[in-house]
């Protein structure tokens, strides 16, 4: 009833385009913790596949006790040195720290040299602390997490294979030109 009302109040993000699918976001939400409307705003939909991105992975963490540092080492104004750290503390005191670097990005071809939509190209320093962020959070709180994809993640995919295409969380509107994937 509660996706019913939300969709028929205009308020369902972009791309969810019905009750039921509004409700599988909710469903998703409630396995890992956050409450519906948390979940609408925190869990984008990529190939059919519901994925926590941004922000709510932060939040959902520090719902849990845990803390998280982040921060950036490199040669001042020289992005290409740049590597961001990011440090977990689980609540019963594990650390556990993680740095991906610009130079992890472009052995895994997502840094790009020449202009596009991609966040890789126009929040490079940002990406990089996402990219940090979510395999520290997937390695050290699988049980939080349980299971679900990190967005960014998911939505480099293709940028992998070198096929770029916008992928935009399910709040945000989605191009109807996206050619299917495997």
């Amino acid at each position: 009833r509660l996706a019913e009302m939300v969709h028929a109040a205009g308020l369902a993000p972009a791309g969810i385009d019905n009750p039921q699918k509004l409700t599988v976001v909710f469903l998703k939400g409630m396995e890992i913790g956050l409450p519906p409307m948390a979940a609408m705003e925190s869990i984008g939909v990529i190939n059919g596949r519901a994925a926590l991105y941004g922000d709510g992975i932060p939040a959902l963490l520090w719902s849990k006790g845990f803390k998280i540092k982040e921060w950036y080492t490199g040669e001042e104004g020289k992005l290409d040195t740049c590597k961001a750290h990011c440090k977990i503390t689980r609540p019963d005191g594990d650390e556990h720290e993680f740095e991906y670097s610009a130079q992890d990005a472009k052995d895994n071809e997502l840094w790009l040299s020449v202009p596009s939509k991609s966040p890789w190209w126009r929040y490079k320093k940002r990406m990089l602390r996402m990219r940090c962020r979510g395999w520290l959070a997937r390695d050290c709180a699988a049980d939080v997490l349980k299971g679900i994809p990190i967005f960014e993640e998911v939505a480099d995919i293709d940028l992998g294979r070198g096929e770029y295409r916008e992928v935009k969380p399910a709040a945000l509107e989605v191009p109807d030109d996206i050619p299917e994937t495997d």
